[in-house]
């Protein structure tokens, strides 16, 4: 038998998880490039979170197929119970959350990308500049003493 309040309770708090994401989500698009990381590896751990409330639903409703169809969105919603209904509701906000979540994702990788490849363009930048500066150092030291060696006895330093 299938706890209905412990359900409904647990999908308030996976949605209360995933409006947290969302947060982030929205804070990813306009945060400092310094800060992008912190906030990623914060939005994982949420999602660690929401992963392991989401096994403590399924584990709970095992035993249930009628909630499970409710959980998936199938069968003839206009025919649910009262508990059915609560269910559906909880489910569904939580679904709204996620799918906001996931129209923002595209946006949030080509930033994450945008800035990966303004790093890569910085780093070939300051290497091939340092290379620069060292080929005109060595060009440099070979005009100002050209075919010198420490071996040749005939020149001196």
């Amino acid at each position: 038998m299938v706890n209905i309040e412990k359900l409904i309770k647990l999908l308030k708090a996976e949605r209360e998880i995933f409006l947290e994401v969302e947060a982030l989500t929205n804070q990813m698009m306009t945060s400092p490039t310094e800060e992008l990381s912190d906030l990623l590896s914060e939005r994982g751990s949420l999602l660690q979170k929401a992963v392991s409330i989401e096994d403590e639903i399924n584990e709970e409703v095992i035993d249930s197929e009628d909630i499970r169809n409710v959980l998936g969105n199938r069968g003839d919603m206009s025919k649910l119970s009262d508990d059915s209904e609560a269910v559906y509701d909880a489910s569904m906000s939580v679904k709204a959350v996620i799918n906001r979540i996931n129209r923002l994702e595209d946006d949030v990788r080509s930033r994450i990308e945008n800035e990966r490849n303004a790093i890569l363009k910085k780093i070939e930048s300051i290497n091939s500049s340092s290379n620069s500066v060292a080929e005109n150092y060595k060009r440099s030291v070979q005009t100002g003493f050209p075919q010198l060696t420490l071996f040749d006895k005939e020149k001196t330093i």
